[in-house]
This record gives C-alpha cells, sequence and structure tokens, in this order.
C-alpha cells in the first residue's frame, strides 16, 4: 500500500505565488480578508480522524497537537496474530501523547512500536518478521532530500479486538525553527508554523524567512493579555492544493502580511498600527484613485466560527457563539450569517475571538481604495498603515496596504488598501467606525459646468450637400461627485432639437438648419442628483454663407528666380481655390498684385521681379466667397546672373559625417561609394532563425527592429562665414514603406543646426548639412543625393600697385568661400598683362589673392592696377 508523500509544494504548480487570489466571496476578498472558501480546505475534526488505507493517500502534514487518524500501509496476519502499519504524517515529530485503539488505551496484550519520523530511523523487526522481504524504513529521498514518516505497528492476537480496530494518535507535530532560541521545537504558535511552511524546501516554497519580523508576528500571537496566549492553533495538511491556499489559513491563524523582499520573506502583524506615510494627490497619479464601498446589504450580520472543541478524549468539531450586530436577536436588524471554519483554533475563547474580530473588519473596513504612485510606493509594503487626502472626499483617511505594490509599467506601482480602525482589532463587537467614511456623494446639486463654448462647423455630406452642426464645449463642474452632463439644445420656438447625456465635456449635434437660432444648456449631475444651474449659450446657425478661413500658414523661398510657395489647406471644407498676391512689405491685400488662382496649395512663379516681397494667400469657397484673413510670407526674390553655386556635393560621398545606430557598408569594391543602413545590431538567427530564405520576400534589411533612432548625416558644407542663398538637396535612400524624415539643416556661426522637412529653402548661415531619421529600417546610397548652396555673389574693387619681383597680395575686406570672378586692370600707356594666382578663401581670417603684371617682353613689371571681384 504506497501512500503519495507532499513534496514541493504540494500542488501541481509546485507552490510558486505568494499572492493567488483566493475565491470568491466579494464582500470578503473587497476588504483584505482570506474567503470562507479558502479556509474551508482544512478538514474537519471528525474526517482527519478517519482510518483509511494508504494507498493513493497524501501523507499528511501535522503542526501542533492533532488527533490523526492511521493509514493502513502494511498488513498481516499469521498463526492468529494480526501485525499492522499506521502511518500518520510526515516528519520528524515531536512525539506521540496518546494511541487510542477504538477510543480507549490499547488493551492489555497489544504491542506498539513507535517512529516519530526521523531520517535515521530502521526497519521495524515485527514487519520484518511477518512479511517476507520486507525492508521499508519508511524515509523518502527525492531530489536529494529526505525526509521520514512518523508510523507505528501494532502486533495483537485475535481475540483481542474483532476487528482490526480504529486507530487514532495525538501527536506533537512537527518541529520547527523558533528564533527566540534559534533552534527546533514543537509550538502550536501559528507564525512559526507558517514560517515553517514557507522555508520548508521539501513540503513548502523553500523561501528564505526574515527571523527579526518572525519573531515580532510569534510574540504577537504568544501576547498573554488576556490571561491566555492570544493565538495559538493547529492544522493538518491533508488535502493535495496549492501550498499558498495553505499558506493563506496560517496567515489568518497567525493574523499576519507577508511582504516580498527580494528573495526573503518578512511578517507584518494584523494589528493597531501608526501611519507611516501621509500622502496626497500630489503623489497620485492622475484619474488613477479608485473608491468603492460596499453595500451594506452584502455583508455578514453574523459571524460564527467552527473550531476544534479538546475537552472529551474523542476530538470534536464545535461552533462558537456567534458574534452579532446589536438588534440581530430582536429582529431589528436582519441576520445574515457566515460560518468560518478554523478547525486548527482548539479553544472556545479564542474561536470567539475570531469571529468578533472577522465581524470588526467586515463591518468596519468596507471602504477600500486603490491608485497609483510613482517610485515612491516602493517604500510602502503590506501590511503598512498610510494617511490619504484627495479631493475625491478623503481627508486624513487611515488605509491599511493589503499587498505589497504591484508594477503596472516601469516607475508606476498600484497601491491596494482598506479602511483601517483600531476597533478592528478590540475583543468587543464595534457598531460604529473609530473614523468617519469619505465624504461621498450627497443629496447637494452638483455645480454648473464653465466656459461653455459653442462653434459652427459646416461640412459635406456624401450626397455632395452642406449642412452645419453646433460642436459644443465646456469645462467640467467643480463637484468631484460629477457623474455626467446632460446636453439640450432648443430652437427659437422652445422646442428641443438635440438632447443628449455625456461623461465627457464636449458634444456634437447631428445637422441644424441654416439662418436659425438655437440656445445650448448644459447640467452637470451625479449619481445621485442632477444639477439646478446650467451653461447657457446661444448661437445662430449661419450656414454656407459663412465666410471660408484663410490658410493657417504659408511658406515659400526662391530659387533661380523662381518663387516656391506652398500653405496648408483651408479648414473649410468647402474651400475650393486659393488667391495668391505679391507687394511691397508693409503694403495691404488690396494694393497687392494679384499672380495667380490656384486648385492645390501651392504655387512656382518666375513672373516676380528682383526684390524683397510679401505674398498674400486667400481662401476662395464654392460660391465665390473670399476669406476675409490671409496667411503671408515675405521672401526676397534675386535674379538669375546674381546668384552661382558657391557649393555643391553630388554624389554624397566620401568624408562621411556622422552616424547613430546605423553601419556603413562598401557594396561594390570598384566604387569609392558607401552605402550606409540603419542598424538593429541584432545577430543573423535572432531576425532570420533556421527558416528558408525565400520565406522572405522582402529586402532582408528591413526585416530588422530598431531599439533606438538610426540617424544619417551628410558631410558638412562650410562656407566659411555666414552667406544668405538658396540651400537644397536630395538623398537617395530607400525605405522599405516605412516613413523616413528628411531634413535639411543649416547653422550660423557660433549657432546650432536648425533642420527642416523643406529641402529646398532660402537661408542664412555658415555650414549646412543634411539628415535622414527614423524608428523603422532604411538605407542611404552614399553614390547619390546632391547637396548645394546657390549664393547671391558679393562685389569689392581697389586699386594696388604690383612688384617687379614676387607677389603683391591683395587681402579682401571679408571672408570668402568661393571666388565667381578676379578682373585686372594695370594703369599704364604700355602694353601690360596681368594675372592673378594663389587665391586663399581662409588665410588667417580674410580672403586674399596674389597678382602679377607683365610687360610685352614677358618681364615681371611693377605697375599700379585696379581689381575686381565676385564671390561669396
Amino acid at each position: 500500500m504506497t501512500p503519495v508523500p507532499f513534496f514541493n509544494g504540494m500542488g501541481p504548480d509546485g507552490g510558486q505565488r505568494l499572492d493567488r487570489p483566493a475565491a470568491p466571496n466579494r464582500w470578503e476578498t473587497a476588504v483584505g480578508l482570506a474567503p470562507a472558501a479558502t479556509l474551508a480546505v482544512q478538514s474537519k475534526v471528525s474526517k482527519i480522524r478517519t482510518r483509511r488505507l494508504a494507498t493513493g493517500q497524501a501523507i499528511p502534514i501535522v503542526y501542533g497537537t492533532a488527533q490523526v487518524g492511521g493509514l493502513v500501509f502494511a498488513v498481516d496476519y499469521t498463526d492468529g496474530v494480526w501485525t499492522l502499519g499506521y502511518l500518520f504524517c510526515l516528519g520528524e515529530i515531536d512525539g506521540y501523547d496518546k494511541l487510542l485503539l477504538n477510543e480507549a488505551a490499547p488493551a492489555e496484550g497489544v504491542t506498539v512500536n513507535y517512529y516519530r519520523g526521523t531520517r535515521t530511523q530502521g526497519v521495524d523487526p515485527r514487519l520484518q518478521s511477518a512479511i517476507s522481504g520486507y525492508a521499508d524504513t519508511q524515509i523518502i529521498a527525492r531530489d536529494g532530500l529526505t525526509v521520514g514518516i512518523a508510523y507505528v505497528v501494532v502486533q495483537y492476537g485475535a481475540h483481542v479486538y474483532d476487528n482490526w480496530p480504529t486507530v487514532v494518535a495525538q501527536i506533537r507535530g512537527l518541529k520547527v525553527y523558533d528564533p527566540a532560541t534559534q533552534s527546533r521545537r514543537f509550538s502550536a504558535n501559528p507564525a512559526l508554523q507558517l514560517a515553517d511552511l514557507l522555508a520548508s524546501p521539501i513540503y513548502g516554497h523553500g523561501y528564505a524567512v526574515d527571523h527579526t519580523s518572525l519573531q515580532a508576528l510569534a510574540d504577537y500571537c504568544d501576547d498573554t493579555t488576556l490571561g491566555e496566549v492570544r493565538r495559538a492553533s493547529y492544522l493538518v495538511i491533508d488535502e493535495p492544493q496549492d501550498t499558498d491556499v495553505w499558506v493563506d489559513v496560517l496567515r489568518t491563524l497567525a493574523s499576519g502580511f507577508l511582504v516580498r523582499r527580494g528573495s526573503t520573506i518578512y511578517f507584518v502583524a494584523d494589528k493597531a498600527s501608526a501611519s507611516v506615510k501621509t500622502i496626497t494627490a500630489a503623489d497620485i497619479l492622475r484619474d488613477s484613485l479608485r473608491i468603492e464601498k460596499q453595500d451594506s446589504a452584502d455583508l455578514p450580520t453574523v459571524v460564527r466560527v467552527s473550531y476544534t472543541d479538546k475537552t472529551a478524549t474523542e476530538w470534536r468539531d464545535r461552533v462558537s457563539a456567534p458574534a452579532e450586530l446589536p438588534g440581530v436577536s430582536t429582529g431589528a436588524v436582519p441576520r445574515r450569517e457566515s460560518v468560518i471554519q478554523l478547525t486548527g483554533v482548539d479553544r472556545h475563547s479564542q474561536a470567539q475571538r475570531e469571529a468578533i474580530e472577522r465581524l470588526n473588519k467586515l463591518r468596519l473596513r468596507d471602504l477600500s481604495v486603490s491608485f497609483v504612485m510613482f517610485d515612491e510606493a516602493l517604500v510602502l509594503e503590506a501590511g503598512d498603515v498610510i494617511t490619504l487626502t484627495h479631493p475625491y472626499g478623503l481627508t486624513n483617511k487611515l488605509l491599511r496596504i493589503d499587498s505589497d505594490p504591484q508594477q503596472m509599467s516601469p516607475g508606476r506601482w498600484r497601491i491596494s488598501a482598506t479602511e483601517y480602525d483600531p476597533a478592528v482589532y478590540s475583543d468587543e463587537v464595534a457598531t460604529q467606525p473609530s473614523y468617519p467614511d469619505a465624504n461621498l456623494p450627497s443629496g447637494g446639486t452638483p455645480a454648473a459646468p464653465t466656459q461653455l463654448v459653442v462653434r459652427e462647423v459646416t461640412y459635406q455630406t456624401q450626397n455632395g450637400q452642406y449642412v452645419s452642426r453646433l460642436d459644443i464645449r465646456w469645462t467640467a463642474s467643480t463637484d468631484i461627485f460629477t457623474a455626467g452632463y446632460t446636453v439640450n439644445v432648443t430652437d427659437n420656438l422652445g422646442a428641443v432639437v438635440y438632447s443628449s447625456n455625456t461623461t465627457q465635456t464636449q458634444a456634437s449635434t447631428p445637422p441644424l438648419r441654416e439662418l436659425t437660432p438655437y440656445t445650448v444648456n448644459v447640467i452637470a449631475y451625479t449619481p445621485v442628483i442632477a444639477g439646478v444651474a446650467s451653461a447657457t449659450a446661444s448661437v445662430t446657425i449661419i450656414g454656407k454663407t459663412a465666410i471660408p478661413a484663410a490658410p493657417a500658414r504659408v511658406t515659400g523661398f526662391e530659387a533661380a528666380g523662381e518663387v516656391r510657395l506652398q500653405w496648408t489647406a483651408s479648414t473649410d471644407v468647402d474651400a475650393e481655390r486659393y488667391e495668391v498676391r505679391y507687394g511691397v512689405i508693409g503694403g495691404t491685400w488690396a494694393a497687392a498684385k494679384p499672380l495667380d488662382i490656384v486648385d492645390g496649395l501651392r504655387l512656382v512663379s518666375a513672373d516676380v521681379p528682383q526684390g524683397r516681397w510679401r505674398f498674400w494667400v486667400k481662401t476662395i469657397d464654392s460660391i465665390r466667397q473670399r476669406s476675409t484673413d490671409a496667411a503671408t510670407v515675405d521672401i526676397e526674390v534675386t535674379l538669375d546672373n546674381d546668384a552661382f553655386t558657391a557649393a555643391s556635393r553630388a554624389p554624397l560621398g566620401g568624408d562621411f559625417g556622422a552616424m547613430t545606430n546605423m553601419h556603413e557598408s562598401i557594396e561594390d569594391r570598384r566604387s569609392p561609394y558607401a552605402t550606409y543602413y540603419a542598424d538593429s545590431a541584432q545577430s543573423w538567427s535572432s531576425v532570420f532563425g533556421a527558416a528558408a530564405m525565400n520565406t522572405f520576400t522582402a529586402p532582408l534589411a528591413s526585416y530588422q527592429s530598431l531599439s533606438a533612432e538610426a540617424i544619417y548625416l551628410s558631410p558638412e558644407i562650410d562656407l566659411i562665414a555666414n552667406k544668405s542663398g538658396n540651400f537644397s538637396g536630395d538623398l537617395d535612400r530607400l525605405t522599405f514603406g516605412h516613413t523616413v524624415t528628411e531634413e535639411l539643416g543649416v547653422k550660423p556661426a557660433g549657432g546650432a543646426y536648425t533642420y527642416s522637412d523643406q529641402l529646398s529653402q532660402q537661408a542664412t548661415g555658415r555650414y549646412t548639412r543634411l539628415r535622414a531619421r527614423s524608428e523603422r529600417p532604411f538605407v542611404v546610397r552614399g553614390g547619390g543625393g546632391a547637396h548645394h548652396v546657390n549664393i547671391v555673389a558679393r562685389e569689392e574693387v581697389g586699386r594696388d600697385t604690383s612688384l617687379a619681383t614676387g607677389a603683391q597680395t591683395v587681402s579682401l575686406s571679408r571672408q570668402y568661400a568661393a571666388a565667381r570672378s578676379i578682373v585686372l586692370t594695370p594703369e599704364a600707356s604700355a602694353a601690360r598683362s596681368a594675372v592673378y594666382d594663389n587665391v586663399r578663401l581662409n588665410n588667417g581670417g580674410v580672403t586674399t589673392f596674389n597678382v602679377y603684371i607683365f610687360d610685352s617682353w614677358g618681364t615681371q613689371v611693377a605697375t599700379p592696377f585696379r581689381w575686381q571681384w565676385k564671390g561669396v
């Protein structure tokens, strides 16, 4: 007959959780109590004492003193002599107080061998003699661990008992570690029993436990203020359950909280305590506070506890006297009874205190709160008492945290707590709370919403008709218990044309008649009552006769003598066209010259003369109405012969600028230009695994997942000094269907880069470069793309005299990035020729060039000359 030992958590999941939710009496879990259904997993005394065959049965675990029925695991009958083996529980137990055979001491002629389940116990000689080949020491080995089984062997003649006797052993159960003595000993203290179950690697979780906090909880259980220890218990674990279910049973018997810090479990007594932290709305994530108050109709008015009565030789199940609210016995208060099974309690006085405390918790902790805090929540733990003040009706409200903070996302932690009241721990039934609940909604009417704004919106329906509606917005009522708003719209005859309830602070009507006055009324309401005061506004729908809105913004620049304008679409859905004009800066639309009327959102024109002009853009709707306002932009226009390319890079290869999360790849060894890939730093196997390559139909680079934004920076163009001109560029890139932001950057001397998504623009700066960036894979081909700067040339003139030997150096008043032309004119009556050489654009912070003058024979001579310079 083979029993089944309890190992590694006594349940299918190995007992890996401390916070497993228990099943379900909502009014119990809401106030942080272990539900009655969880506590009922304890077997009643009558079942624990029942004799059974050991085959297929789990071997019990016994804490404290218990009467346990034997499991028959060995039987022999030879020559009129019965030899029976009965096992009771895992060892090592402290010992046997008594053995009852048929509810009495063993009869004369009965011999008994006792075994406490030590790891060194030997084979029982009576079983070895009676059963051929028997060699079982009742020691179990698994996973490198051993544990003995406590059992007895009973031998008697057939004349002593008519049949197998019932066998019940009164056992002093497992020895547990006591931090006070720093040794293992027998104890009825439920805190020490709880710690043993948590710490045991054989039949429990195998956690490390903190002995200092364990000692404090054990001392609370051993308190003798009442003339006896406050809490003592036994527990027989005889049914396979998740270990955390049994932890909940022992935690209830010990009245404590469990706190996990790293890999160590700490203990906190569930008793009267002081607040450890004050929390206000500033400490809480906005809109995360949830308050729930239990309906008193769901709560018991009577609690009784089922416990073990040890007053007779045969222990029995008893039920304590009721703990009840005043008025229950007279019928003034409805009787709703809850019976809690605490078999491990073996004193009527303790059972009565448990019933009173549970009733107090149910009645005085009927308010539960949850909210999200930031990392400051990490100082809080299960069992802590906190003080909460919040505009949602909580003023210095004391709460007790039920479980350790739960991480919702990085840096955000949910706190769950229930109302704290020291009267819970009284040994008398408390009829009134020590502190008032939150200032929950009363019958008062909520304040009216404010700042009501009503706006007409005209839009086109699917059949092409234009209709108008009202968009309504307001500021929320200041009443914190506002549950929603009623919106009413009435016409000039008082008829309600629209009505709705909403929890938002905005609403939109269906289409309404044009040229009709309307009154809008918004009223707040709470879960109890609707408001009286309201926010009110009057409006007349104009309909399609409304003047269209101008574009919000227009931008533009000039390049190669062409003005390029671009603007945002008008918000008016009836906008059809746009009129563009230009005129002097500071002028008016009326005085400006019409440039064009276009159907789109951009315009390119070569009809604007050189100069600095203001450009206006107005909206034209379907009935030829123009917007009152106009979007404007100021642009300087230059002619082609005044501008030239000051700097250019095409293609964008060579000296590479900079990369972030990208890498360079030489695709063709015959080409000097590289290709730049957004780099995820992923390995080939992590992206493609062992899959066949024909399963990847897109370019391989597109399958990357970037950990951060990838950035490509082109080589930088240095114009030596700040220059104004047309900056433009384009990139040869591959996007794989993703969005890639392309930008042109310009940086003034001594300043920082400013990037714009306009890749052709008029700007002023010394440096310029192109940038591409994306959080998705993309490729830039360095052999493609181009980057140009066209600058209006500046002119300088002067007079100097050449040297007969060596070069005459001309120094310009400015520093230039490029020369467009140098004209030299010798001042002499005879034939002279002049040449320049060694043009240095950055010669000690100035631009210089050398001049040589020769006569008709080619001899260098000293001659006055004039010079003319054009450059940028």
